[in-house]
């Protein structure tokens, strides 16, 4: 007795089953979309829906989109370019004191001389930069106030001092970067401070007695 197999190859029939039993498993079937980007979809629809509805028929819907796109990337490119800049703007718009801070002269040295045997250039600078700012409120050139900032106090120093005017900008610059960015300070910055202190001491007599 002779054992018959099955057919190598099925007929028509046959053949579509089995495509359309090998079609219907879950691998090949579509990645249904998120409901995030469903939503999306649905809302580029409907803006592309009332614009063509708003639109005169002869207003190309989809240019006007596209140059829009083009304005959008142009803005947060410009952003992007000038955030340095504004971020220095802000720095120096900062405050030079804490809000609760009611130091004096004494104090504020005493923090100096802490930080500098403790080897933080970064205290080190702020300190200086303060004990600068809180003689200039001695001599009368301002007033310590709460939320005084360091481009505040800088204009003041140079109104009253003028042949200080460089090195009080570089100090401010110095002070905001590292107290309020992400910058350190270096020995060279920390003694210059420590220069326009004393220079500023008998300049400030010479003003007091004229």
């Amino acid at each position: 007795m002779f054992v018959c197999e099955a057919p190598l190859t099925p007929d028509d029939q046959e053949a579509r089953s089995w495509v359309s039993a090998e079609l219907s498993r879950p691998d090949y079937q579509p990645t249904q979309p998120s409901p995030l980007s469903r939503f999306f979809s649905w809302l580029v629809d409907r803006l592309f829906q009332g614009a063509a509805h708003a639109a005169p028929a002869s207003f190309p819907i989809a240019g006007f989109f596209i140059f829009l796109l083009c304005v959008v990337l142009v803005a947060l490119i410009v952003i992007v370019a000038t955030h340095p800049i504004r971020m220095r703007r802000r720095l120096r718009h900062a405050a030079v004191f804490d809000a609760d801070s009611e130091l004096s002269l004494v104090d504020v040295k005493e923090k100096i001389a802490q930080a500098r045997a403790q080897g933080d250039l970064d205290a080190v600078l702020i300190w200086s930069y303060r004990l600068f700012v809180l003689h200039l409120a001695s001599g009368g050139i301002l007033r310590d106030t709460p939320g005084l900032t360091a481009n505040e106090a800088a204009q003041a120093a140079i109104s009253a001092l003028p042949q200080f005017s460089v090195a009080i900008n570089q100090a401010t610059s110095s002070f905001a970067a590292v107290r309020y960015g992400d910058a350190h300070a270096s020995a060279s910055e920390c003694e210059q401070m420590d220069q326009l202190i004393s220079a500023y001491t008998p300049a400030a007599k010479k003003r007091a007695s004229a």
